[in-house]
């Protein structure tokens, strides 16, 4: 009986050593807190590993996850996926069905997403910005001379010109045209273009929901293709601008030295107390197994 207890002595020794030690240094991993000081001696391995190596710890995880987990291809790869551009779809259908029969004008929808104030000035801005451009492409286009040139053909096929023709030539009349033409768009183009696109604007900010929905209802499919490819464009670029704008590496790092070394290891416990417990009870079972085999020596 004494040489079973003796040869079972050991192993029980050795698996409770184990499972202390093997606690003991998990443990460690956060505490103590903070350095634990003799007089002028700070005793070794205080504090724990992860308070005194926050910074650091914080800095590699910062880096790595940057570079290899929330990195642009990683980002962009999701953000261009067939899955995404199925939940854009569904949730510009569901938008189209909810809004089917709404009453409200556009006019309405964009102050109530914007504010009033600015969706008025917006809409003042688009209209003005739309006046310049339309303006500059005309003034570009040698508009001028297009319709002197139909002038000039059309006239000659006038019998009373004809007649004349030996007194007005037909590059006469092509330059007074010109003249005439380009003096009207440069005195009077901005007014009459504004005053064309404003009628037109505020004929379609004042349509109600229901009715444009009704008036393009064959096209709904090709709306929502052409809000899918402008994703598509606005994503592929600006997402290389906002991921260098962002700083994901740099997020993580000040995230993770904000918290609080007891609130970082609850969040530690909670991800790997399972693993942890079985480093713990693997100390206990090599301490164990020690244990036996040193019976033999």
């Amino acid at each position: 009986m004494q040489a079973v207890l003796h040869f079972c002595i050991g192993p029980v020794i050795g698996a409770i050593i184990g499972l202390i030690t093997n606690g003991i240094a998990i443990r460690m991993l956060f505490r103590p807190l903070h350095p634990v000081k003799i007089g002028r001696w700070t005793l070794p391995f205080t504090p724990g590993i992860i308070p005194k190596g926050k910074p650091r710890i914080a800095r590699a995880c910062g880096r790595t996850i940057g570079k290899y987990l929330v990195n642009e291809e990683a980002i962009g790869k999701t953000l261009l996926s067939e899955e995404t551009d199925l939940k854009l779809r569904d949730s510009i259908s569901q938008f189209v069905q909810s809004h089917r029969h709404d009453e409200s004008t556009v006019r309405d929808v964009l102050a109530a997403v914007m504010g009033e104030e600015k969706s008025r000035i917006t809409i003042i801005s688009a209209k003005d910005s739309l006046v310049r451009e339309i303006y500059k492409r005309i003034y570009q286009s040698d508009v001028d001379a297009v319709i002197a040139e139909k002038i000039v053909e059309e006239a000659q096929k006038v019998k009373a010109y004809q007649a004349m023709a030996f007194l007005i030539r037909p590059e006469t009349i092509y330059d007074k045209s010109r003249e005439i033409i380009r003096g009207f768009i440069e005195e009077n183009g901005v007014s009459v273009l504004s005053e064309t696109i404003s009628r037109e604007t505020d004929a379609m900010l004042d349509i109600t929901v229901a009715e444009l929905f009704a008036r393009y209802e064959g096209r709904l499919f090709e709306a929502e293709d052409a809000i899918i490819k402008t994703y598509h464009e606005i994503v592929r670029r600006y997402l290389s601008r906002a991921m260098q704008a962002l700083n994901i590496a740099k997020i993580v790092e000040d995230q993770i030295n904000s918290f609080d070394v007891l609130e970082a290891e609850k969040m530690i416990l909670d991800i790997v107390q399972k693993e942890l417990n079985a480093i713990v009870w693997f100390g206990g079972l090599l301490g164990l197994i020690m244990g036996f085999i040193m019976n033999f020596f």
